[in-house]
């Protein structure tokens, strides 16, 4: 995947070449059948400030569609929008994702391409090789940062990666609550970013605010060791070699 500085550099310059310009992705780049799958639409104009909205997303068999406001004035600067929605429920088989502005937006309606796939049958039988996997898991070579993961009695894995923000480098959590063993040694789920009351205050249902951000895989070689891979809407693709942090 491209790096964010690059993808945002091509985007504007699409920009400034068509009225409408769009970057799609799907994740993970291999889905396999009963996997939530992250879909992220990109959209340029040639004027600013653009904004897209939450999307709501509808599968109709084969056909995935996402539905989103677009907002915006027309001033001459180039300006990049996107949006992210989460598809659960796909069978094996092949899919079509469109984008279709919601009623108001500023930019003409129609059916805007997303992505093509294919959804993969799942090798093995949904659980795991490995048990006991709960702990602190990190990379040495970055100290700082990692993954805290909890394994249930299921055998399904919650995860919380402590990282930094790549723009400002101010700490961050993303949170893997849920997912799937797509391979005996592959656990693989949806990242999503979290926002809600400050700790020092009470809490506040309305507040919580949840976003899906990318994909996170933890392919484990044993139960001390794994190699962790972190893919986002934003382009950045972030592979480590972890392991369990002994005390």
């Amino acid at each position: 995947m491209r790096p964010a500085s690059l993808l945002l550099s091509s985007l504007a310059f699409a920009a400034l070449a068509r009225p409408v310009a769009a970057l799609a992705d799907v994740l993970p780049k291999d889905p396999v059948a009963g996997e939530p799958v992250l879909l992220s639409y990109v959209l340029c104009r040639g004027s600013s400030p653009t904004g897209i909205g939450p999307a709501t997303v509808r599968l109709d068999g084969s056909t995935i569609t996402l539905t989103a406001l677009v907002q915006g004035s027309d001033f001459s600067t180039p300006s990049c929008a996107y949006t992210n929605a989460v598809v659960t429920g796909l069978a094996a088989g092949s899919y079509d994702a469109v984008f279709i502005p919601a009623a108001g937006s500023i930019v003409p309606a129609g059916n805007y391409p997303v992505a093509s796939f294919v959804v993969s049958r799942p090798q093995g039988d949904g659980h795991p090789a490995m048990n006991g996997l709960s702990g602190n898991w990190f990379d040495p070579a970055h100290p700082g940062s990692g993954t805290n993961v909890v394994q249930g009695d299921s055998g399904a894995l919650f995860g919380a990666w402590l990282t930094y923000d790549t723009f400002n480098s101010a700490p961050a959590w993303y949170v893997m609550p849920a997912g799937t063993w797509v391979t005996p040694t592959r656990f693989r789920g949806i990242l999503y970013t979290t926002t809600g009351t400050p700790a020092d205050l009470a809490w506040k249902g309305s507040d919580l605010q949840v976003a899906p951000f990318g994909v996170l895989t933890l392919d484990f070689t044993s139960a001390s060791g794994a190699t962790f891979e972190a893919q986002t809407s934003t382009g950045a693709d972030i592979t480590q070699a972890v392991r369990r942090f002994r005390f």
